[in-house]
């Protein structure tokens, strides 16, 4: 019962209104104790994806969500290029939610601000297949678009879905740090070919996308779904560091 209310029950019940510091006191405290608000890190919080987080080019290729018209582009005239900007132009992309824990915020933060790599377990079918994901540098993303787009243009690939697979599984390697008690390295340098005179050195982490290579279809793409959600929650939170409070309660669509 607010005070106002406890003064107007004490005049219909006694005729009289007995207030003094000490009610008044309880009564600001009382108030400013709800008016506080929480500490946005230590409360989950369920947020809508940003046009910039949902329209990644790198994470749109490797779903293979390209239009149709992008693989006759690639055919043609063998651009990954003009590829990666259809993929941005030509998304149809629902809106998501994703629930973000205060674990994961501290978790990030403590990354952030250690200068490391962000790492969150994830966890399938009842936690009979775990695993771990991290971030890429911005030295292996360049070097994974180099490379595949280099592929592409040598006649390497294909068509659309030999682009979309040889890209998720560059991911993979980068990305999957742990996967069923197995550790799985970051990618090996050099990450990018070194042309000495005549010779010419292989990138050093080629080896590694060959694991992911081998393994079952459908196990892969319920692990590109992770890491779907694993980028969407990284990018998501690298959104709000932006504000001077670090956390928003809500991102605009």
């Amino acid at each position: 019962m607010d005070l106002k209310a406890k003064l107007e029950e004490q005049m219909k019940t006694k005729g009289e209104v007995n207030i003094n510091s000490d009610t008044l006191a309880r009564e600001f405290t009382a108030n400013d104790t709800v008016a506080t608000p929480k500490d946005n890190m230590d409360t989950a919080t369920s947020v809508k994806l940003s046009d910039k987080v949902k329209n990644d080019g790198m994470l749109k290729a490797s779903e293979g969500s390209l239009s149709t018209s992008i693989a006759a582009e690639m055919e043609k005239i063998k651009s990954a290029a003009l590829a990666q900007q259809a993929v941005i132009s030509d998304l149809d992309s629902p809106d998501f939610t994703l629930d973000i824990t205060p674990e994961e915020k501290h978790i990030f933060l403590d990354a952030l601000v250690s200068n490391s790599r962000f790492v969150l377990p994830f966890s399938l079918f009842n936690g009979r297949y775990t695993g771990e994901f991290r971030t890429r540098t911005q030295a292996e993303s360049y070097a994974i678009f180099q490379l595949v787009n280099k592929e592409l243009r040598v006649g390497g690939i294909e068509n659309q879905m030999g682009y979309s697979m040889r890209l998720r599984n560059m991911l993979f390697a980068a990305q999957i740090k742990q996967l069923n008690g197995v550790d799985y390295a970051e990618i090996m340098e050099p990450l990018l070919p070194i042309v000495a005179g005549d010779t010419i050195t292989a990138p050093g982490w080629i080896a590694q996308t060959k694991i992911w290579d081998a393994m079952n279809d459908g196990l892969l793409k319920v692990l590109h779904e992770e890491l779907r959600k694993f980028e969407y929650k990284y990018r998501t939170m690298l959104e709000n560091a932006n504000d001077q409070n670090f956390w928003k309660a809500e991102l605009p669509i």
